[in-house]
């Protein structure tokens, strides 16, 4: 058992949608897309192919409603996606945030509930997890992690990690 299903739980059913008729653009075609970066839209060197960018910007002007889901914090999806006409808000660090592209004004926040805290730092010790934190204090994003993973993270202030 992983420790995301240890603190989380069992995922709900996959549950199968028929497209309804605001999903479906001219031509029948799918008029609302998202999709993930990194070994989805993006080569292998985390690049866009100009192919890529002029491809999908045709789209977006026909009107395809499209945005991105990543991993990826606002700030590097904005360079990796540069040249892409996005209007819609953009899904960042696996959903903890939707925010505005352009200026990264976050829109949603999520936040993991306080009861499963308890949980959730069980299963770090378990595993011996280092967790990477992602907070938003009121005026700007930060990000909380162990110094080892200090590379991936060169665009944020390091905080000094404490454990939950």
């Amino acid at each position: 058992m992983d420790y995301q299903k240890a603190v989380f739980g069992d995922p709900p059913a996959c549950q199968v949608h028929e497209p309804s008729a605001n999903v479906i653009g001219k031509a029948g075609r799918v008029a609302h897309v998202k999709s993930d970066l990194d070994g989805t839209l993006l080569r292998n060197d985390a690049t866009m192919s100009k192919q890529s960018i002029t491809i999908l910007n045709k789209l977006l002007s026909e009107g395809l409603l499209f945005t991105v889901a990543s991993a990826r914090s606002v700030i590097t999806i904005r360079e990796v996606i540069n040249g892409v006409n996005l209007s819609l808000p953009i899904i960042e660090l696996n959903g903890a945030f939707v925010s505005e592209l352009s200026s990264g004004r976050h829109l949603i926040i999520n936040h993991i509930a306080p009861a499963l805290l308890p949980r959730l730092e069980a299963c770090i010790q378990k595993y011996n997890a280092v967790p990477i934190i992602a907070t938003y204090d009121g005026q700007r994003d930060r990000l909380y992690y162990n110094r080892a993973h200090r590379p991936f993270f060169p665009w944020f202030e390091i905080p000094t990690f404490s454990p939950i």
